[in-house]
């Protein structure tokens, strides 16, 4: 049994098809939808008069909502039922033995490309789901490279890019608390060359690695709020109101920049506060003079 990676309950195709008919076509629209929509066809078609035919660009979306896995799919292809040995004209020749095949009745579609991930053209198989007629060619299949799977499975791809979320936050956290603090150390003991303050940075940060990362995690996860909150609001806006939709972009800009501003000056607080803290001095112990004694009061010789 061969393995299969899930993916996005919804498929997508773009089907290139050529299409012949001289029967004409019709189409009833309708307001409100009749069905759960499962499919989505966008459809690009030019129809050439003089030779009959339609040649178009279809992008289809499926939504799978069997609860179960699927990698196979067939596609009917209506107007090849149109054809001398199709299913459909057997058919007609077995419940009317009058009936007489004319050329005028040919019509065909035929499948110029096919692709969901890579080209898939050679996927394509014509199946014949009621009699087997190997000469029918009114229904084919093609099965995909993935499963197209529903729901669970893929939980776990969200929850294994979090878990690499994770790490890597704190791989790119380290160097910008790094050059922050060779910045700071610069700007407090006037450095006119920057190696000495990085060395000296580089020891500090990874000392206090866990304290600094929870000074900028936390002022990181309020700037995240905000940003959320301000995708949010414009997604409200409405598309009349481009000056207030402009408005609210700017002030999540100016969030995130004032939110590296704020981490600087947090962590040269943090600076003073720690690694600048003088000892407090020594108490000064007097010490009295000695008490005078009688004798000192006696002429001396």
């Amino acid at each position: 049994m061969p393995s299969w990676s899930p993916v996005s309950p919804v498929l997508c195709l773009a089907l290139s098809a050529s299409h012949q008919s001289s029967i004409p076509l019709g189409a009833t629209n309708s307001d409100k939808p009749l069905s759960e929509r499962l499919v989505a066809h966008d459809i690009d078609a030019r129809v050439d008069t003089r030779h009959h035919t339609i040649d178009g660009f279809e992008t289809l979306t499926y939504r799978n909502l069997t609860g179960k896995s699927q990698n196979t799919f067939p596609f009917p292809l209506y107007q090849n039922a149109f054809q001398p040995k199709s299913t459909f004209m057997t058919e007609m020749r077995g419940s009317r033995p009058s009936f007489e095949w004319k050329e005028k009745y040919r019509a065909s579609s035929e499948i110029n490309s096919l692709e969901v991930v890579g080209d898939l053209s050679s996927q394509v198989q014509f199946i014949s789901p009621d009699d087997g007629n190997p000469d029918d060619r009114t229904v084919f299949q093609v099965k995909l490279r993935v499963v197209l799977d529903r729901g669970g499975p893929e939980k776990t791809g969200y929850w294994l890019r979090f878990g690499a979320l994770l790490p890597t936050t704190f791989v790119l956290m380290s160097p910008c608390l790094w050059f922050d603090m060779a910045q700071v150390r610069t700007a407090v003991e006037d450095e006119w060359v920057m190696r000495r303050p990085a060395a000296q940075a580089f020891r500090l940060t990874s000392s206090n690695f866990g304290l600094l990362f929870w000074l900028y995690l936390r002022i990181s996860l309020r700037a995240w709020v905000g940003l959320a909150l301000g995708v949010w609001l414009w997604t409200q806006i409405p598309g009349q109101h481009s000056g207030l939709s402009f408005l609210v972009c700017e002030l999540v800009l100016l969030g995130w920049i004032g939110t590296r501003l704020w981490q600087r000056a947090s962590e040269m607080a943090w600076y003073q506060r720690r690694a600048l803290a003088v000892p407090a001095a020594a108490p000064v112990v007097e010490t009295a003079p000695p008490p005078e004694s009688p004798m000192d009061s006696l002429p001396k010789n």
